[in-house]
């Protein structure tokens, strides 16, 4: 049964993709604002719902561990593989200004929970902490966006409104349905190999719950929309370590091993900095193998130092 659930879950996410990808630039049109700052914002909240529902629920159930190690895991798996392997596939085209703010966020939110990780306990005041440092991204991401407006956007008569607004919607509900599917049969083979709450949410359910942004990177990128693709994972970043990690924490204070939650947290922010575009404005195959390297390196220094 686990199985068959993974298996729907990955047929929907590649559905649910190619939908909310069409939604999410549709979308750009029709608010006439550049599709990166729908991307960091809309398509990165929504590809982050399943490691939202998953620490809200592990939280409550006292397995708050399991929702932390998703949310850093998650950075990991964003970068050091799903824009690892898009990048090894075809390189991309981004402005560091169009990123930036994401890139400052991340880096501070791992940072501020190395800092917060250290008593050993992450608690509701250190998620009120963490509930500001996303607030004030989003205050930035919004003016941003209206800075940004644009009056003329190539195509925007053949954007219609409908249309966008269904395809991201139900693309919306597929991923959803599909992080919660693969994640079943990920935390089944956790449960199988023995593993502790820790390790199962920062590698299985971090890799489960990571699906539908792989699925909208991909699809982004052979529709040659790579800010959907860069925007989206980089902003799901800054969700998971901030918000979910936040609402985690307010459900359920969350018990933590320095010397394990600093692997993550420690590599996730090497692999944010190799995520800064180039002086060209390309992400390349080279940063793509560096990245890759960086997730087996977090991988085998994780089971090294527990």
């Amino acid at each position: 049964m686990q199985v068959f659930a993974l298996v729907v879950g990955v047929v929907l996410a590649g559905i649910g993709g190619d939908w909310f990808v069409r939604g999410c630039v549709g979308t750009a049109l029709r608010l006439r604002v550049p599709v990166v700052v729908v991307a960091t914002t809309l398509a990165a909240f929504a590809t982050s719902s399943p490691e939202l529902v998953i620490a809200f629920l592990a939280a409550s159930e006292g397995r708050s561990e399991v929702a932390f190690g998703d949310a850093s895991g998650s950075t990991l798996v964003n970068l050091g593989v799903v824009l690892a392997l898009s990048l090894l596939a075809v390189p991309v085209i981004v402005r560091f200004r169009e990123v930036r703010r994401e890139i400052i966020a991340t880096v501070s939110a791992i940072a501020l929970l190395l800092v917060l990780s250290i008593d050993g306990t992450i608690s509701r005041i250190d998620g009120a902490l963490l509930l500001t440092l996303f607030m004030g991204w989003i205050f930035l991401s919004i003016r941003f966006a209206r800075d940004s407006r644009l009056s003329e956007i190539e195509g925007m008569s053949e954007s219609n409104p409908r249309r966008a607004t269904f395809d991201l919607l139900a693309g919306l509900v597929m991923l959803i349905i599909a992080g919660r599917l693969v994640l079943v049969g990920a935390e089944w083979i956790g449960e199988s190999l023995g593993l502790d709450d820790f390790v199962i949410g920062t590698v299985l359910v971090a890799i489960a719950t990571s699906v539908p942004e792989f699925v909208t990177s991909v699809v982004a990128i052979l529709r040659r929309h790579s800010g959907v693709a860069v925007g989206t994972l980089l902003g799901s970043n800054v969700f998971n370590m901030t918000f979910v990690v936040a609402i985690a924490a307010e459900v359920d204070p969350i018990e933590v091993r320095w010397a394990d939650t600093a692997v993550p947290l420690a590599f996730g922010a090497a692999a944010t900095l190799l995520a800064i575009p180039g002086a060209a404005h390309r992400l390349g195959r080279a940063r793509g193998a560096s990245l890759l390297a960086t997730y087996g390196l977090s991988l085998t220094a994780l089971f090294l130092f527990r």
